[in-house]
């Protein structure tokens, strides 16, 4: 049976439709902590790429402007008109066309190579990935005077799997060894619509969020957080070693879009938020409480609680003041009269922020006193100085 004229009219509005970028619902702006600079951005607002920001290719660019990387065995050529500018979106795409022989797949992909490079900062985009076998969009970063590694993965998605995002920093202990650090977050199907990506960077920290939540963060060791220029990439790779060939059910083109790409720098926090520092006398973190504070359900500072769950934090320093990771903290309640009512240990180890959260259960009214008994912190680069812990600290439970 034939389809009518309307239908037809019909699937043709559709399939047009698909090709072209939806506008994405606005965002929440993002916030501007008094200090943050914005020193990079592009909101797509064109009709075309800004040249003076992208290039199309990776630094190798080959003479007919196009490009791979060969070293994953992906299986994409770039190609500059592969990526679109249109309705405030930057799309990349891809499909199944082959102009170079070993590879079946044109794509696009943006760097800023020699245009754009930064040292420590936030990145933040919103974008939304296609979903596919093979399809492998990501956003990362690689240095500027094209060595590797370091690389930090800002996002990767595998496009059989669009409900799990990809966050890694790449690293070298001696310039030829490849070491990694990363993790996985399971969410919403983030092809279904646009989400939000971001990256601290800072020189003893590495932070990834999505949607404005942290969902990963690296320490440094002394070794693995890079110290050098990156540059930006934002591409839509197919096949390869980790995705796979695409197959049947791939859909082609796919497009890869991007609402925005930003990054911000803020000198001052990156002064305040250095992790713990060797001290003078050899090289040991001396620990201990800097401040014990009580505090509301919803994390108002109080002082006087009625009877049933009381909340405190405690933050675990080293002795020039900076923050602490990884330690475990015991308090002791003692009554008025200096007797321990009981040990409380804390949820869990600090965080990054030297924080260990405490709840514990109090019935009786009456005057207490909240004192650190122990911070024990399972690493040889640590110690404990009990002579330098905060002053005990009295609440009052009526």
């Amino acid at each position: 049976m034939k389809p009518s004229f309307l239908f037809c009219l019909a699937l043709l509005f559709v399939l047009l439709s698909g090709c072209a970028p939806r506008q994405p619902l606005p965002a929440a702006s993002l916030p501007e902590p008094a200090g943050w600079k914005l020193i990079f951005s592009d909101e797509f607002n064109g009709k075309t790429l800004d040249a003076a920001k992208w290039n199309t290719c990776y630094p190798w660019t080959e003479a007919d402007g196009g490009c791979t990387n060969s070293g994953n065995n992906e299986l994409e050529w770039y190609q500059p008109d592969e990526v679109s500018v249109a309705e405030g979106v930057l799309r990349l795409r891809a499909q199944k066309r082959s102009l170079k022989d070993g590879f079946p797949y044109t794509a696009g992909m943006v760097t800023s190579h020699q245009k754009f490079s930064f040292q420590y900062g936030y990145v933040e985009s919103r974008l939304k990935v296609p979903a596919g076998q093979g399809l492998w969009p990501a956003l990362w970063v690689l240095p500027e005077d094209k060595h590797w590694p370091p690389e930090i993965d800002i996002l990767e998605v595998l496009g059989h799997n669009p409900k799990q995002v990809w966050t890694t920093l790449h690293y070298t202990t001696n310039g030829s060894n490849h070491l990694s650090q990363g993790s996985s977050y399971s969410g919403p199907d983030f092809s279904a619509d646009y989400h939000t990506y971001g990256l601290l960077w800072e020189p003893n920290l590495v932070v990834w969020y999505i949607d404005g939540v942290e969902r990963f963060y690296v320490e440094s060791d002394g070794r693995n957080i890079p110290s050098e220029p990156f540059y930006l990439i934002a591409n839509l790779a197919v096949g390869g070693n980790w995705p796979g060939s695409p197959d049947d059910s791939t859909q082609f083109p796919a497009f890869y879009d991007l609402d925005y790409i930003r990054v911000y720098r803020n000198d001052a926090y990156l002064a305040s938020v250095a992790g713990p520092t060797p001290t003078p006398s050899g090289g040991q973190n001396i620990a201990h409480a800097s401040a014990i504070q009580p505090h509301a359900k919803d994390g108002q500072p109080l002082d006087a609680f009625s009877p049933g769950i009381l909340f405190w934090d405690v933050k675990v320093v080293n002795q020039d003041g900076r923050p602490l990771s990884g330690a475990m903290v015991s308090v002791e309640l003692l009554d008025k009269d200096g007797a321990q009512v009981q040990e409380v240990f804390a949820w869990d180890k600090s965080d990054r922020f030297g924080k260990a959260a405490f709840s514990t259960l109090v019935k009786e009214p009456g005057v207490y006193t909240l004192r650190v008994t122990k911070i024990t912190l399972y690493s040889s680069k640590a110690g404990y100085a009990p002579e330098k812990d905060a002053k005990p600290v009295q609440i009052t439970v009526k």
